[in-house]
């Protein structure tokens, strides 16, 4: 109980503008799985074990299934952090309540698998989540007037940093070739391509589809906000949660008007085709890595166009070392 007040304390003290669930927020948060802390403190038997604990047994049995130490560690924060974030999100609809950060959650599918909340008609909320190598991400959606779809670009990946374009023509619009033609360096055009290949996972996770729809039936239209790797997000400090920023990356266009004109049923549900598209970058590139992308995508509201306001990382190593 006093570690649940040590975890609800430090939410409450970054994520307090998220209270008024009367008004709209969109909150993204991030956690790293393979920072050194908590690599070497899963690796320790006893502390892997109590951290499994937190989970039901079909999660624990999941998370043993895992080929490798390293998949074995991801998925356990994965399903962790899900926990932990959501049954926050839930309290913050019921303050009243108690805090249980790894109280089971009850999921329910899409025929595509797209989770939602068994009871999430229940709540006026939106979530999505997405991973990198390293990272893990969920975005929320507060007062939420449509559905979310959010992704992330691998840091490191087999596509070919030299043939993506003919590689992947197939998924995409003439428009968005045309696009990654005008870029000049092949590198930064590398980088680009991963922009908008975020930005359309991203919306097939808002639809709902999943790759079960023709990619190249949508496209976007960057104009002038190409992410920029030399601008990264931001971090305040390195506690328990730390709030950051990103430079998003805001005037990106999207037309359907292909997906309209053949009456995708995907599109069909929708009761608004007025889109906020945006990107930013998380992790700048190396040597040796490609930079770690985020894009998101959710409905707008008809006067304006809104972002995302408050983006916080966790540290899992600082939260498994409290319990």
């Amino acid at each position: 109980m006093a570690t649940n007040y040590k975890i609800l304390l430090q939410f409450e003290n970054f994520v307090a503008a998220s209270r008024d669930i009367k008004e709209h927020r969109i909150l993204l948060f991030t956690t790293n799985t393979s920072t050194t802390a908590l690599v070497d403190y899963l690796n320790d038997d006893f502390n892997f074990e109590m951290s499994l604990r937190l989970l039901n047994l079909k999660d624990q049995l999941a998370v043993r299934c895992q080929k490798n130490a390293s998949s074995r560690y991801k998925q356990l924060i994965n399903r962790l952090f899900a926990k932990l974030i959501l049954n926050y999100i839930l309290y913050i609809y019921d303050p009243k309540g108690e805090f249980q950060p790894w109280k089971d959650l009850e999921f329910s599918y899409n025929q595509f698998g797209k989770p939602y909340l068994t009871q999430q008609d229940l709540y006026h909320f939106q979530f999505n989540m997405s991973s990198s190598n390293d990272i893990i991400c969920i975005v929320v959606e507060l007062n939420a007037p449509g559905p979310i779809g959010i992704d992330l670009s691998h840091s490191r990946q087999a596509i070919s940093p030299t043939n993506f374009l003919e590689e992947f023509k197939p998924i995409f619009d003439p428009a968005e070739i045309e696009q990654l033609l005008e870029i000049k360096d092949i590198s930064y055009r590398y980088i680009i391509f991963n922009q908008l290949w975020t930005l359309k996972e991203a919306f097939t996770k808002f639809l709902g589809s999943g790759l079960n729809i023709d990619l190249s039936k949508f496209c976007f239209f960057l104009n002038k906000s190409k992410v920029d790797d030399s601008i990264i997000a931001t971090y305040d400090n390195e506690s328990l949660i730390s709030k950051f920023e990103v430079d998003w990356k805001r005037d990106i266009d999207l037309s359907v008007c292909k997906l309209s004109d053949e009456k995708d049923p995907f599109l069909l549900q929708l009761s608004s085709h007025h889109f906020n598209c945006y990107s930013g970058v998380l992790v700048k590139s190396t040597s040796n890595d490609l930079p770690v992308i985020v894009s998101i995508i959710n409905q707008t509201y008809d006067d304006k166009k809104h972002t995302v306001s408050n983006n916080f990382n966790v540290d899992f190593f600082r939260v498994l070392s409290d319990i």
